[in-house]
């Protein structure tokens, strides 16, 4: 399989039940997450609420429709009501379908969504409805004194009534189609429709154009840390490699050294004047006149590196007059990148090399909802704040995990907050506070400040906190 084929390999034929036909058949779409509308868990759970109660609307009015045709002069009527409303209940049901099978919206050649559809026909049998009830009122208003049954022509309004308001209900559920959040890239500009399967494998397979002043350094950094990840992975999966231990007590070793004089060399070369703060160099204060510094950490989370764990990273960022303005960060056991850059949001590149921007999630903390609260803390630093601060607000949903990874999982939307009280250094969070930020999470310090970088000490004595909304600061 070719390099450009694997992006396409996701692409096959499926049978799926199509909502506007009400027939099942083959289309050709695309199975995997990326081309699925991003929805968070929140939003896939109120959808699902939402057809839930819309179900449950159309079994309550079939029963009342049942409940009134106890007599044959009525058959006929309620019957053609009930299949009227045989129409919108088969989109419906070809909108639980697609919430039972997909969990989201899924994005073929054409879209053929239940939901959306359901909404359409939805306002069609509003209007219908509506109209109804106003003939029977007129009915009623006309033949008052006249008619002889009466009670008929009010069970009939009240049927009428209960279909409007199942209509109106099935409306405001429905909420808006979801096929009016595809991104902009995957529409053709021309017909408005969605782009071929072909189409859509070329918007993939090329990586995202982030132009800008911080553009140039933010390719050096990611082909930087790339490079460092090769040389980490021939020590990593060598039979033994010696630990040293350095002044502060922090291990060592040879993949530290390779990583950090190739990372070194790279950014030197295309960037001859400005600064480098690496944990690895011996630090020149010469750096603190220079507005432009790259932090550096070679192999940030050397503990689990020790372990072998695979959960360590290579972190590279850039601080403009003290503020993290560029940052990435490397998985190399999983080959997974994090990157960012001001202005132009974050991303992330699988390892099959797919890039998407990545946001954080708006999953917002209740005592109720607690349990589908995520929080990360780290494996081999975790403090006995941390683990009274869980215990106070009973969050159990924790990811303990090395290195700036934790950081990422918050910008990716995989886990809510992570707070850290004990001591770190400048090239453990410059990286990824700048992705944090860029994905729309919260960065500070413990004391609601921001966290500045190319400081003469280099050590961050306060501690800070990672959020995905403000509101999750629970210290």
């Amino acid at each position: 399989m070719s390099n450009a084929d694997k992006y396409f390999e996701g692409f096959e034929k499926v049978e799926r039940y199509d909502a506007g036909t009400g027939k099942r058949k083959k289309e050709f779409i695309y199975t995997g997450n990326y081309y699925r509308l991003d929805l968070n868990d929140s939003e896939r759970k109120v959808l699902k609420m939402r057809v839930g109660m819309a179900a449950a609307a159309y079994i309550l009015i079939y029963l009342f429709a049942a409940f009134l045709n106890t007599g044959a002069s009525k058959t006929f009527y309620v019957g053609m009501m009930c299949l009227l409303m045989l129409i919108p209940g088969m989109f419906l049901i070809g909108a639980v379908y697609e919430m039972l099978t997909a969990g989201e919206y899924m994005i073929a050649r054409k879209f053929k969504g239940g939901i959306k559809r359901l909404r359409t026909v939805s306002v069609v049998l509003l209007v219908l409805s509506a109209w109804q009830i106003i003939g029977e009122l007129i009915y009623i208003f006309l033949h008052i004194k006249t008619a002889e049954n009466m009670t008929l022509e009010v069970e009939y309004l009240m049927l009428a009534a209960a279909e409007t308001f199942l209509m109106a209900v099935v409306y405001m559920l429905s909420g808006k189609p979801a096929v009016d959040e595809i991104p902009n890239e995957f529409v053709d500009e021309k017909t408005g429709t969605l782009k071929t399967a072909e189409n859509v494998k070329e918007v993939l397979t090329k990586e995202p154009e982030i132009s800008g002043e911080y553009s140039e350094a933010l390719e050096v950094a990611k082909e930087a840390a790339l490079e460092a990840g090769k040389l980490i992975l021939e020590v990593y999966e060598s039979e033994d490699f010696e630990v040293e231990t350095k002044e502060d007590d922090s291990p060592l070793t040879k993949a530290d050294r390779l990583a950090n004089d190739k990372i070194v060399e790279m950014l030197r070369g295309k960037f001859p004047n400005y600064a480098i703060l690496s944990e690895e160099e011996e630090d020149n204060k010469d750096r603190l006149s220079n507005p432009y510094c790259f932090v550096v950490d070679p192999l940030d989370g050397t503990k689990e590196f020790i372990k072998r764990n695979g959960e360590f990273t290579v972190n590279i960022a850039l601080a403009k007059d003290h503020k993290s303005v560029m940052g990435v960060i490397y998985i190399p056991v999983t080959d997974e990148l994090f990157f960012a850059a001001e202005g132009a949001g974050a991303f992330y590149r699988d390892k099959d090399g797919k890039t998407r921007k990545i946001k954080v999630s708006s999953r917002l903390y209740s005592y109720r909802d607690r349990k589908n609260f995520r929080a990360v803390s780290s494996r081999s630093h975790e403090s006995d704040e941390m683990k009274a601060l869980f215990d106070k607000y009973h969050i159990d949903n924790v990811v303990r995990i090395g290195s700036s990874i934790k950081g990422c999982l918050v910008a990716r939307g995989d886990a809510e907050v992570y707070y850290r009280y004990g001591l770190t250094k400048e090239w453990d969070t410059a990286a990824m506070q700048c992705i944090v930020e860029q994905a729309g999470g919260v960065f500070r310090q413990m004391d609601d400040t921001e966290m500045r970088y190319n400081r003469e000490n280099t050590l961050n004595e306060l501690g800070f906190y990672v959020l995905n909304k403000k509101e999750n600061r629970l210290i």
